[in-house]
């Protein structure tokens, strides 16, 4: 299973294959590249490919899913969780009774169920994934920082490597965050 994602992705294909021959032999093929491969010429260009899962492998063509793994499996536990809480709203609208849905999990606290309810209780039952953007789930953090540090390592700045990994939205906050530091501390 990968590093980058725990599941088997493109880098577990390519360690599989090797990289020497996975850059000479093979093509990367993405939904908005359908007719024609990706240009990869190193292993810099194909790290950000790396939590990807290859929907179909065939004559060393690779076809990727349309999102990294990591996204996607992010956004089932939060669309799972919201459907959840908004059915408590509901409930709760409905029976005028107080919203503060349990969490319903073995370790009794959960960060990211209680970041939802939070949105919930302020947006109510309008509530979409898009609401929930900045919300992470630990696993997911955990693997965009091995994929950002390994991106890193193949030689990507650092402010490119945080937003492939991490996306462009938490990039942008994050150099606004610290802009607001620093315009603080002079």
């Amino acid at each position: 299973m990968s590093s980058y994602s725990g599941k088997c992705d493109l880098c577990d294909s390519v360690e599989i294959v090797g990289m020497d021959k996975f850059l000479k032999e093979c093509e990367i093929y993405t939904k908005t590249s359908d007719l024609v491969p990706l240009k990869i010429e190193s292993e810099k260009d194909l790290v950000p490919f790396y939590p990807y899962l290859c929907w179909l492998m065939v004559n060393n063509k690779y076809y990727l899913c349309e999102d990294n793994f990591i996204n996607e499996e992010e956004n089932e536990i939060k669309e799972w969780y919201l459907k959840d809480i908004i059915k408590e709203y509901k409930k709760a609208k409905r029976n005028k009774t107080e919203f503060n849905p349990k969490y319903w999990g073995w370790d009794n606290k959960n960060e990211v169920w209680d970041s939802i309810v939070e949105v919930v209780r302020n947006k109510g039952e309008k509530t979409t994934l898009e609401d929930l953007e900045d919300i992470h789930t630990y696993m997911a953090e955990h693997y965009r920082q091995r994929w950002y540090e390994e991106l890193v390592r193949v030689g990507w700045r650092e402010d490119q490597a945080y937003s492939c990994a991490y996306g462009l939205r938490r990039f942008i906050h994050k150099t606004i965050k610290e802009k607001d530091k620093n315009d603080v501390e002079n």
